[in-house]
């Protein structure tokens, strides 16, 4: 990939971030991986989330609820694809048009859901010109959450931000469908600032009940930061007009592949603290909160996106983990 395409042409407006750098990891339950779970996710330049469908379904009702999980995420990514300018919506709003669009289909199951875009400081349309006087003009992450799928932001391997939980009581989060009294009003919201360089992990609570938040930045960051700061100095090579600028190099695509390594190693670590029935996880003491004694990890379907946030530019010269807008031009399940 050659990174000196669209890093020399000067900015005379504000520039605009985007989730740049995406990829996704996903393992279902193992009782479940016949069906593929009930974990769902949609990935894409200007928007990412991830559902869950909630298992009661499964164990009392026969019903997979993934399938619901699966038409939120479907009926999220086809409101962006439908609508003209997807980065002028707030997350609640497209969070509500993928409800209504999913309940239209009829399909049974409830599912827990966040999803998260990049806004303007002052909230509305984000353009080039904004009136903010950060240099990017949409570097708000705008976080909408219903039920315990988490968001979290590092920087420079620090944990800055890490989202809460939307529960009813223990195991029983909020959810949406057509069963839940719950709507995406309900929902918890976030608002905060981001910069080019800050790894944002979005995953269901398969991968936040087993591992607490530090350890997944030090797992992460450990690959990610590295490839990052290799990127960061080849561009300032490029725009120096140094060895680098016409040159066929590949800090972007490295950093790719440290996210999604980076994935991979904390996909790993869930998996085995899930298997361990000793040790101390968020599940067992958020059970040991709730008067319930547990020890260890749980056996759940995983999901988790990753996302590096940078400077969004133009179809002629972008750096980004694809071709066109979409990572995954649909969720990962039919």
């Amino acid at each position: 990939m050659n990174v000196s395409r669209g890093l020399l042409q000067p900015t005379k407006s504000k520039a605009l971030l985007g989730f740049s750098f995406r990829a996704v990891k996903w393992v279902p339950h193992p009782k479940r991986a016949d069906t593929g779970g009930e974990d769902a996710f949609m990935s894409h330049l200007d928007a990412q989330g991830v559902f869950d469908g909630v298992s009661w379904w499964r164990n009392h009702v026969g019903v997979n609820s993934g399938l619901y999980s699966a038409a939120l995420a479907r009926s999220l990514h086809e409101v962006i694809e439908e609508v003209a300018a997807p980065a002028t919506m707030s997350s609640l709003d497209l969070l509500q048009r993928a409800y209504d669009r999913s309940l239209a289909k009829g399909i049974p199951g409830t599912s827990t859901a966040l999803v998260m875009t990049l806004q303007c400081s002052g909230g509305g349309a984000c353009t080039s010109d904004g009136g903010e006087t950060t240099e990017f003009s949409n570097d708000v992450l705008d976080i909408c959450n219903v039920g315990d799928c988490r968001a979290m932001i590092i920087r420079d391997g620090d944990v800055v931000f890490v989202s809460g939980e939307q529960m009813h009581s223990f195991d029983y989060p909020f959810q949406l469908g057509e069963s839940s009294t719950d709507v995406p009003s309900c929902a918890q919201q976030y608002h905060v600032k981001v910069r080019p360089g800050d790894l944002l992990l979005l995953g269901s609570d398969g991968v936040f009940d087993n591992l607490f938040a530090q350890k997944i930045a030090e797992l992460s960051w450990a690959c990610v930061g590295p490839a990052w700061a290799k990127f960061v100095l080849a561009r300032g090579a490029v725009c120096g007009g140094g060895p680098a600028a016409g040159s066929h190099v590949s800090p972007a695509d490295d950093v790719m592949k440290a996210l999604t390594i980076a994935l991979d190693e904390v996909m790993q670590a869930v998996r085995t603290t899930a298997c361990d029935r000793g040790c101390e996880t968020p599940y067992s003491n958020k059970a040991i909160e709730a008067g319930i004694y547990f020890r260890g990890g749980r056996l759940d379907d995983i999901t988790l996106l990753g996302s590096v946030i940078d400077e969004r530019v133009d179809s002629g010269g972008a750096l980004l983990s694809s071709e066109g807008a979409s990572l995954l031009p649909s969720p990962r399940r039919d």
